[in-house]
């Protein structure tokens, strides 16, 4: 089993607490068969063959016939205003077979006014960037310069979340998250 971190680095201008709306939230993930290296398709959370587990997205790879599984083991985790700019770990995924490429945002986010507290539900990240105005604090807001990168979790005690995603989400577009992906490294 390896666990992978998903971290992100962002800016955020007057806002906190950058984090999905809630526990159901899609993530969108363009994965990579690691036996054969042959991109995945769009799939849906579906139940392992052979057994009774279930993971947030299962996959057959449509070329070496190998499956491949992605579960949400913790988080998420809020990306706060004391992490603009730094990476921070915002998900801890188990992958088997699988080696993540990209990830992508897109909508369902929420964030947190600083200084107003005023909450702001209706973040999408499709175009990666996010502007808004807190009319309670007279400032604008905003969540720009996505990065992404995936790095081999070193924690020692990684416990899978009971309450899970609804599912995780992969784009078989060649564009896809183009903008998150440059970024995107896998460090074993």
């Amino acid at each position: 089993m390896v666990m992978i971190e998903v971290r992100i680095k962002a800016e955020l201008e007057n806002v906190t607490d950058f984090q999905p709306v809630d526990i159901e939230h899609t993530w969108n993930f363009r994965v990579e068969c690691s036996s054969c290296r042959v991109l995945s398709k769009k799939v849906d959370k579906m139940v392992m063959s052979g057994g009774r587990d279930t993971a947030n997205m299962v996959i057959k790879c449509h070329f070496c016939k190998r499956e491949g599984s992605l579960d949400i083991a913790e988080g998420p985790f809020p990306y706060t205003a004391d992490d603009s700019g730094a990476m921070a770990t915002i998900l801890i995924v188990d992958c088997r077979g699988l080696d993540l490429k990209e990830f992508e945002p897109r909508g369902g986010w929420r964030a947190t006014g600083t200084e107003s507290k005023a909450l702001f539900d209706d973040v999408d990240l499709g175009e990666m960037e996010w502007y808004d105005y807190d009319e309670e604090a007279a400032v604008p807001v905003s969540v720009k310069d996505i990065k992404c990168e995936f790095v081999v979790s070193k924690k020692k005690d990684v416990k899978k979340n009971k309450s899970k995603s609804k599912d995780a989400d992969v784009d078989k577009s060649k564009d896809a998250g183009k903008d998150a992906g440059k970024d995107a490294s896998k460090k074993a």
